[in-house]
């Protein structure tokens, strides 16, 4: 529940309107009571605390009213959920930012992205992005530029390497260098957070790569400000929605 809830919430600080949370019906009370002005929608899960193949056409029809999609933070990889994890992104037509779990749901099959109607984005820390390209997490560090540009390239997305320095690669080959190395940013949650930021700057119009630029920087800038105020040691992902 933690990592959907930072997500969610991360969009409402970063100026998104309206943001709506589907979530497994048997966490739905949880979130009713951590979650204030977000909204839920409570999807099936058979009551076994992971969404269920029967929410694929609950969420499209919910789509409709909505600008962008974010899947991934806490939703899991039981078979049932990355079978609606492939689902929407095969479906969607909204743009759509795809982090954690929601990456390890499509990698096993992740070329189909490249046929996706509306944008994408993905947000991979190193584990992420080699299961994505099918190499080792330190394969990926060792060549973080050309890791995060051949996934682009193969698979159209927009495309955050996170970590320090973390880089934002275009399909178009362009690639983007944050300069900031914050290590308080490599706490729980933290990515979570850039998730909800990127979406909420897609859903206020931003084209998906400059939403990518602006919530990276925006991300690096509020958690730079929190460890100011709350230290570095201290600092948790929830101090850089605040």
């Amino acid at each position: 529940t933690g990592a959907a809830a930072l997500c969610s919430r991360a969009a409402m600080r970063s100026g998104a309107g309206v943001v709506t949370l589907a979530v497994p019906a048997s966490l739905n009370p949880v979130m009713e009571v951590k979650l204030t002005e977000v909204m839920t929608i409570p999807l099936p899960d058979a009551g076994a605390g992971y969404i269920a193949a029967e929410a694929l056409d609950i969420v499209l029809d919910k789509l409709e009213d909505y600008d962008v999609l974010a899947i991934g933070p806490g939703v899991g990889t039981a078979t049932a959920t990355c079978e609606v994890v492939e689902g929407l992104l095969r479906r969607a037509r909204k743009p759509v930012v795809l982090d954690a779990d929601g990456i390890n749901c499509a990698a096993p099959r992740a070329d189909f992205l490249s046929a996706r109607e509306a944008a994408t984005v993905i947000t991979p820390h190193p584990g992420e992005l080699g299961r994505l390209l099918g190499r080792r997490a330190g394969d990926i560090q060792s060549s973080r530029m050309a890791s995060a540009a051949e996934a682009a390239g193969r698979f159209g997305c927009t495309t955050v390497l996170k970590g320090a320095n973390t880089l934002v690669a275009s399909p178009d080959g362009r690639i983007y260098v944050n300069t900031l190395a914050l290590p308080s940013l490599a706490t729980a949650g933290s990515g979570d957070v850039l998730t909800g930021c990127t979406a909420a700057l897609c859903a206020q119009g931003l084209e998906p790569l400059h939403a990518a630029l602006c919530g990276v920087f925006i991300h690096g800038k509020a958690a730079e400000l929190a460890a100011h105020m709350v230290g570095p040691l201290g600092m948790v992902a929830g101090d850089i929605i605040s």
